[in-house]
């Protein structure tokens, strides 16, 4: 019947309320099922929040991951075999230099001459030579040419001039020029 008291479940006229009012000791017991309840409700109400939030934030890192992890924009091959020292060459610098789109990029690097297919690091780094991204990548023969892909997202760079430095495990780093636009 306190239950029901504390609840306000009953008519103001019914007895049990009314002894309520008159007796002290049954009063602190309304008073504690009231308090009781109250912390309850809270509870109750704080876990749904929780899982409110928990859920949402599940679903923001789901897109989050969605839109940030998406497919490479643009698949595009990149020619290196004319930067291929030749004999009596001191200066093997081509007039052309590869310009590549300021976008997330699937990269083929079609490698030099001599270059053996394996794993190989990738560095592209700024005019200050401060490493920009960095990535690592397979090479393997195709058709005779050793063709090197990686994944690199440039679309936060700015346009401009850069190097592109590239070399299988321990072997000595080879350094190529490039544009971003």
């Amino acid at each position: 019947m306190l239950k029901a008291v504390a609840r306000k479940s009953l008519p103001f006229d019914h007895p049990a309320v009314q002894h309520v009012g008159l007796c002290d000791f049954c009063l602190k017991d309304v008073h504690r099922l009231r308090t009781q309840r109250r912390r309850y409700r809270a509870a109750l109400i704080a876990a749904i929040l929780l899982g409110i939030i928990l859920v949402g934030a599940g679903l923001l890192r789901s897109f989050r991951e969605d839109f940030l992890h998406t497919a490479p924009a643009a698949e595009i091959a990149v020619d290196l075999r004319r930067f291929t020292p030749e004999r009596g060459d001191i200066n093997n610098v081509p007039s052309s230099v590869p310009v590549i789109p300021r976008q997330n990029l699937k990269l083929s690097f079609v490698l030099p001459v001599g270059l053996e297919s394996g794993t190989y690091a990738i560095r592209l780094m700024d005019e200050q030579l401060h490493i920009v991204r960095e990535a690592t990548g397979s090479a393997v023969v195709q058709n005779f040419e050793v063709h090197l892909s990686t994944n690199l997202d440039l679309s936060a760079l700015t346009p401009g001039e850069y190097r592109l430095w590239i070399r299988r495990r321990d072997r000595s780093w080879r350094e190529y020029p490039l544009q971003i636009r």
